[in-house]
């Protein structure tokens, strides 16, 4: 005859390894493709007087727009970067300045 013990034990572990099994297939479902590059951040204003700081400020300037169709890539003002993956400037808005930005003095590119 079988040890009840024992049954109880191979069942426990069977159950708790199909539990495991299905938790982890669960966390599988909701893991997202692999991160493509990291977001540009132009926030590192190290160096500039605390007027400039005190002007970004007073602008809003924020480093990933929530106004639709306004970003600092699209504003007469922006300074474009020298190249991809950097930040730009800007005519009034002192520092590093992304082209996803906004602030309250955007105005768009005349063409």
């Amino acid at each position: 005859m079988s040890d009840p013990m024992m049954t109880s034990r191979r069942s426990f572990l069977g159950k708790s390894l199909a539990v495991l099994a299905s938790g982890a297939a669960l966390a599988a479902c909701g893991k997202k493709e692999a991160p493509g590059p990291k977001a540009l951040s132009c926030n590192d204003t190290t160096g500039l007087p605390p007027a400039d700081l005190q002007m970004r400020t007073t602008l809003g300037y924020v480093d990933a727009s929530v106004q639709p169709g306004k970003q600092c890539g699209g504003c007469q003002l922006y300074k474009a970067a020298p190249a991809d993956g950097q930040c730009g400037a800007c005519t009034i808005v002192k520092g590093p300045i992304n082209p996803a930005g906004y602030c309250n003095s955007w105005m768009a590119k005349t063409t």
